[in-house]
């Protein structure tokens, strides 16, 4: 199913559902946090640290059911295993700077501590990519796809700080749906991004 067709059908959810929702409330904030981002299709390539954050529109379509919009920064890639022996002539690091634009559906509790639960999908458009040949770089590789689109997980909590504002932790499994290389690029063999995001939110309910 193409990505347009999938947010489609989210939004008219939020249409559909929102008008017999038992209250309607809207909320605003950031996050910001750590990932650990790899490529599914090489074996000889590690988890790669870098850094996720942006801002986030949610809707309360239920007491407990929340759409959550977001648009966020994300800094991905994928490094040489240390533990083996790397080709002196290929690559040992990628590093892709993505603008995501993620749409999830959530449920949260209605105690005072909540607890955070769901999924959704992202749809990623590539800012700038940075090929590393044992310590140097190549950038504007045209191997990479212009974008991608994720299938998301995520599982947290939030503390209210008072009525208005919370403080948020979750952490998020982000699974590509397509390779993150174009199918006859010379790096036909990196496979999939996958990769695990720990993230500390403030949010705001209007």
């Amino acid at each position: 199913m193409k990505p347009i067709y999938i947010l489609t059908l989210f939004f008219i959810l939020a249409i559909t559902t929102s008008g017999s929702a038992q209250r309607k409330s809207w909320a605003v904030g950031f996050q910001i946090g750590e990932n650990f981002s790899t490529l599914t299709g090489e074996n000889a390539y590690d988890y790669r640290p870098g850094i996720s954050g942006g801002f986030h529109l949610s809707h309360y379509l239920l007491n407990d059911l929340v759409i959550r919009l977001e648009v966020s920064l994300d800094s991905r890639g994928t490094q040489l295993n240390p533990s083996l022996n790397a080709d002196p002539f290929g690559a040992n690091e990628y590093r892709l700077t993505y603008l995501s634009l993620p749409i999830m559906l959530r449920y949260s509790t209605e105690s005072r501590i909540k607890f955070i639960a769901g999924g959704g999908m992202s749809v990623d458009f590539l800012l700038a990519d940075q090929v590393g040949f044992n310590g140097s770089g190549q950038s504007g590789s045209p191997d990479f796809r212009p974008f991608n689109t994720d299938l998301i997980g995520c599982v947290g909590g939030a503390y209210p700080i008072n009525d208005r504002v919370a403080l948020s932790a979750e952490v998020r499994s982000v699974f590509a749906m397509q390779t993150a290389d174009r199918p006859d690029g010379v790096a036909s063999r990196l496979g999939r991004f996958f990769s695990w995001e720990i993230l500390f939110g403030l949010n705001y309910y209007l």
